[in-house]
């Protein structure tokens, strides 16, 4: 018989006495045909061999050939795509997968229909068929998968192994086995265990799953893993679960693999035998013994991992309990990873009484200061305490020890300027467990030289990192040092060791380091002086990502993309500090792609700082000037701060126009149309719009003129040209939505639901602005989150639902404040007092207008003084105070007939009508509500259902006074004055010229940014 055949007759076994089943196929397409095959493959009591997504999207060539050349069986699932051909390879890992199975019995399972299957995948489909090895078979899903693999597995293990004979005949043993002394106690924690109440149940409930034997506990330094492993087995020893007990053998002072043996056969209290390997003496004295054996500390000792490997196979009954900061890699091996202790949700008392963590600090802080207690004066430092350390229970145990001497204040404050200090630890804890410094310095020792650079210089990283992201500014210096292959090499190496986290994140794997590990690695790059170089590194890597991302948020992949800058947002900000401090050009390069992404989120204030910390040096390009100060600029238009903004908007469109750069020209003057549309000059506005359209039309840009022909729209709306207002959106939005611009699509249709609001027509109206509101939500915009709101909110007040108006304004102002939108904020201030009003709330209302009164004062907003003015003074008056009312249209009543909309300026009226009424002059309040109503008219914007209320009972009184006859003529009179006569007649003195007043636009509008 030949040795290949004899092999392949012979009964296969894995080190925990099951058939290995290699699986091959492509990883994503097949993710839920792959969970199938492990299903059936599990249910038969056979050891599954499959690479799931990690750092790489495939296992490397050296890793899945030795994986396979110890499979006994092959399993082959096929759809559509070929798979990645490595660079200096002729085909992929799929097929070299196939070329390698050789004489094992070969399972093929091919998906079916496969409209777009590749043709190098549909060759090897063939070369398959014609092998008469392989048994073929399509299906058309997951569920199908599993019952013919199940079933197929089942017939070839009757078929091939013979699984009777593999146990059969006698042991060979040199000696009769020793029998070991009864299993000493568990080692004694000193404090008692405080949490992990979920995590010892599932633990437990892991470990008594058949077919489960060897868990392994991972985890960083100081998470709890000792502690947490040895309740895990005094509560199985409670339970009976363990005939032969449970034996600890502790390897935190085992270095080499010679001493693992020698450690479980002291453990086991075994004599030494010089005639027999201490191993073999442990499998004889363990054989036959229902028992778990606990191996503590196993991190340095992964040379041995084969040995343990051999207790699996050598004793059935065996189960293992392993602690380390790094996994075996065995195939039997269920990875555990110990999580950080619970912290609180919330800020509350009760929320730090749920916590884990904070359980924790109060009952070790209680060791040194038995009258410790939560109070509320405590509260907030301790909360941060434990946020700080991140729930790590060393960390936690460390820092409650300094209460001794200090308080959570000064630890909250000390803490929050770094962790190196924390020490002092018990004197009868190993030395590692005395300072965090110690406990991560255990780790790093146990690392190569590449693993360590790479380890360093992830610490530049804030808030995680893409493999890519590692790659571009790691791969170098890893190899600098001795590395073969590429930075995700050693970055695997790290996940293993506990010192880096990986996590999937919406298809996306990520990694990071925990806050204490990330200050250990800043500490360790600074003494190697690379922290300069590192950081270089990262800040060109993140302005390369950021000017490749940031143009996507104009098309389809909008979504997508703000997702990106999202989660990388903390790295993005790091590479900006760093670049204001080194290199000016590139920091005003990527402020100026920023821009975008702050509004975005909604973050002027953040940006509005960054941008000015760029903007102090001089020598940069003219043109990338230009581009940082339109950010500038755009953060203090939004802001309200258009003093602020102007110059620096008119400084951009100068370089732009001397640099002949159109599109940066385009940028600038729909940034000032916009500015000049807050500030009510709307000449100024149509006219810097205009040329910005020609420019965008000259230059094919589509998103471009959509942009705008929505800002044209905007100053139509606000001169109250509702008609031609409203073809221009039409056509912005058809742009935007030609171009996948779902953003500015969603303003588009909000500011229809604004012209069909003022037309009267709120079942659309509401209708397009819940349509917006959807879209600004997916997108997790939150300044446009509030302009629907308070749009809703207004919707809800002209229909006479003031309760439900006041519900959208108090959303939307909580939103505007967190966004630092003065403006808008102090525009719904005065709504929002208008709807607690109109439902008798007075004394709330009158805080709100006072406060819209003063915000609008500061911001030089005239339209916007003039809605609160007008609002007051109607309250004002409901109340009897007709003097203070006079006094507030005298001043509000000029301005809103200048600056503001119809709408405003025919309330204005409506409200001196009604003053001058309750004065005692019906004849000039009648007058009055005759100009008011013309004022309607022109704009086209009939008056609202909960107007029309309050109207009629004010033009009642009227009436009532004068008779309907009188008041007839004079209304009729009072239509036919302009708004220049109406000022005479009532002795107003005029407000200064619009276009050159300092002033700001209604609310009505949303402007999209440029």
């Amino acid at each position: 018989m030949s040795e290949e055949t004899r092999t392949a007759s012979m009964p296969i076994r894995t080190p925990d006495q099951r058939l290995r089943v290699f699986v091959s196929s492509t990883l994503q397409e097949l993710a839920e045909e792959r969970r199938a095959a492990r299903s059936a493959i599990e249910r038969l009591h056979l050891s599954p061999v499959l690479f799931e997504l990690g750092a790489r999207p495939h296992p490397p060539r050296e890793l899945y050939r030795a994986y396979l050349a110890q499979s006994d069986v092959f399993v082959g699932i096929y759809w559509e795509r070929y798979g990645w051909v490595a660079p200096g390879e002729t085909v992929s890992g799929l097929e070299d997968e196939y070329r390698l199975s050789g004489t094992r019995p070969k399972l093929i399972y091919v998906k079916t229909p496969a409209a777009q299957r590749e043709a190098r995948l549909a060759g090897l489909i063939e070369q398959i068929q014609r092998d008469d090895q392989a048994s073929y078979r399509p299906f058309a899903g997951a569920e199908e998968l599993r019952e013919l693999l199940e079933n197929d597995l089942a017939l070839l293990l009757t078929e091939r192994f013979d699984l009777a004979r593999a146990g059969a005949g006698p042991q060979p043993q040199d000696a009769p086995p020793e029998v070991p002394p009864p299993p000493a106690p568990l080692p004694q924690p000193l404090t008692s265990l405080v949490g992990r109440e979920a995590q010892l149940q599932r633990i437990g409930a892991l470990l008594a799953r058949p077919g489960v034997r060897l868990v392994t506990l991972l985890g960083p330094g100081g998470i709890g893993k000792t502690r947490l492993a040895l309740e895990v087995a005094r509560r199985a020893l409670a339970e009976g679960r363990y005939a032969g007990g449970v034996r600890f053998v502790g390897l935190a002072n085992v270095r080499e693999r010679e001493g693992f043996a020698a450690a479980l056969a002291h453990a086991l209290r075994l004599p030494e035998r010089a005639d027999r390997p201490a191993l073999d003496s442990v499998q004889d004295a363990l054989r036959g013994q229902r028992l778990l054996l606990l191996l503590d500390n196993f991190e340095q000792m992964q040379g041995a991992a084969p040995d343990v490997a051999g207790l699996l196979a050598g004793l059935p009954d065996l189960q293992i309990l392993v602690t380390s900061r790094a996994a075996l890699r065995l195939s039997a091996e269920q990875e555990w990873p110990v999580p950080p202790l619970e912290l609180p949700q919330g800020d509350g008392e009760q929320d730090a009484q749920g916590s884990e963590a904070v359980a924790l600090f109060v009952e070790r802080a209680r060791a040194v200061r038995p009258d410790f207690e939560i109070t509320r004066q405590n509260l907030p430092a301790l909360l941060a305490i434990v946020r700080r350390l991140e729930g790590i229970p060393l960390a936690i145990e460390l820092a409650a020890a300094r209460l001794r001497t200090s308080t959570p204040e000064l630890l909250a404050a000390r803490l929050a300027r770094g962790l190196d200090w924390l020490g002092g630890g018990p004197s009868d804890v190993p030395e590692r467990q005395r300072t965090l410094r110690a406990t991560l310095d255990w780790s790093y020792q146990l690392l190569s030289l590449p693993e360590q650079a790479l380890l360093r210089r992830l610490g530049v990283f804030v808030g995680g990192a893409s493999p890519e992201a590692v790659e571009g500014v790691c791969g170098e210096a890893c190899r600098e040092v001795g590395g073969t292959g590429d930075a995700l090499d050693a970055l695997e190496r790290l996940v293993d060791h506990s010192l880096a986290r990986q996590e999937e994140r919406e298809d996306e794997v990520r990694f990071s380091l925990l806050q204490s590990v990330r200050e250990y690695a800043l500490a360790g790059l600074a003494a190697h002086g690379e922290e300069e170089a590192a950081r270089a590194a990262h800040a060109a890597a993140f302005l390369k990502f950021t000017e490749a991302t940031v143009p996507l948020l104009f098309g389809p992949e909008q979504l997508a993309a703000l997702h990106r800058l999202d989660r990388d947002a903390g790295n993005v900000r790091a590479a900006l500090h760093w670049l204001q401090a080194h290199d000016l050009e590139a920091a005003q390069r990527l402020t100026a792609c920023l821009r975008w992404y702050w509004d975005a989120r909604g973050l002027f204030s953040e940006g509005r700082q960054e941008s000015a910390a760029v903007l102090g040096g001089a020598g940069t390009p003219p043109l990338v000037r230009a581009g940082a100060l339109l950010a500038s600029g755009m953060m203090a238009w939004r802001q309200g701060d258009y003093a602020g903004a102007l110059p620096q908007l008119e400084e951009a469109l100068g370089l732009a126009r001397s640099s002949g750069d159109r599109r940066l020209v385009a940028a600038s003057l729909q940034l000032l149309g916009n500015l000049a549309a807050h500030q009510g000059r709307s000449g100024d506005a149509r006219a810097a719009h205009k040329e910005a359209l020609a420019l965008r039309r000259e230059l094919g840009d589509p998103r471009g003129v959509a942009d705008s022909l929505f800002s044209l729209g905007n100053v139509a709306l606000l001169r109250g040209e509702l008609a031609e207002a409203r073809p221009l959106y039409q056509q912005s939005l058809t742009g935007f939505q030609e171009v996948g611009d779902r953003a500015s699509a969603g303003f588009a249709l909000m500011n229809l639901g604004v012209v069909a609001r003022f037309e009267g027509n709120f079942a659309l109206a509401r209708t397009l602005t819940g349509d917006a509101l959807e879209v600004a939500r997916t997108l997790g915009d939150r300044l446009r989150v509030a302009n629907a709101l308070q749009s809703l909110g207004l919707i809800a007040a002209d229909e006479g639902d003031n309760a439900e108006a006041g519900h959208f304004l108090e959303e939307a102002l909580a939103l505007y404040r967190a966004c630092g939108h003065r403006y808008k904020a102090a525009f719904v201030l005065s709504e929002l007092a208008t709807a607690l009003r109109r439902s008798g709330e007075l004394g709330r209302a009158r805080t709100l207008y006072e406060e819209g009164l003063r915000a609008h004062r500061e911001l030089g907003d005239g339209p916007g003084l003039a809605f609160a003015l007008v609002g007051l003074a109607q309250l004002e008056r409901e109340e009897g105070r007709l003097d203070r009312a006079g006094d507030l249209l005298r001043e509000g009543v000029p301005l809103a007939l200048d600056r503001a909309d119809g709408t405003t300026a025919a309330r204005a009226l409506e409200a001196l009508a009604a003053l001058r009424v309750a004065q005692g002059w019906p004849e000039r309040g009648a007058r009055l509500f005759g100009a008011a109503e013309t004022l309607r008219e022109t704009a086209g914007i009939p008056l609202p259902p909960a107007a029309q209320q309050l109207r009629a009972r004010e033009t009642a009184a009227a009436r009532q006074a004068l008779g309907g006859a009188r008041f007839a003529v004079l209304f009729a009179e009072g239509c036919a004055l302009t708004p220049a006569q109406v000022l005479a007649e009532e002795s107003l003195t005029p407000a200064a010229s619009s276009e050159s007043a300092s002033g700001s636009r209604p609310a009505q509008a949303e402007h999209t940014p440029a």
